[in-house]
């Protein structure tokens, strides 16, 4: 289980939830990101990366599997490959309670 902080929904702290978030939503690094306001950054490992139109989609497992969407030129950049360490930054309010 993989802890991160949320939009408050009503539950009772602990109680499990059903979250979501869109793929475009999500920032990856290739370093460990600091002094960001960003409340949720989750370590994990490319599992895979392919072409679908114009995107690039990688799927990162970081606890659970998380599928990312970046531009061609963002995989460039940050030299994405299966395997690849990356770190995955997502805003507390870019997620989706799903009750």
């Amino acid at each position: 289980m993989t802890d991160v902080e949320v939009p408050y929904s009503g539950q009772a702290p602990g109680a499990p939830v059903r979250l979501a978030v869109r793929a475009g939503d999500i920032l990856v690094a290739s370093e460990e990101p600091r002094g960001l306001s960003a409340r949720n950054i989750l370590g994990g490992v490319v599992s895979a990366l392919r072409r679908q139109g114009p995107a690039v989609v990688a799927t990162v497992l970081a606890g659970p599997a998380f599928e990312v969407h970046l531009t061609p030129g963002a995989r460039e950049s940050l030299k994405l490959g299966e395997g690849r360490h990356v770190w995955l930054v997502i805003k507390t309010y870019s997620w989706r309670v799903v009750l």
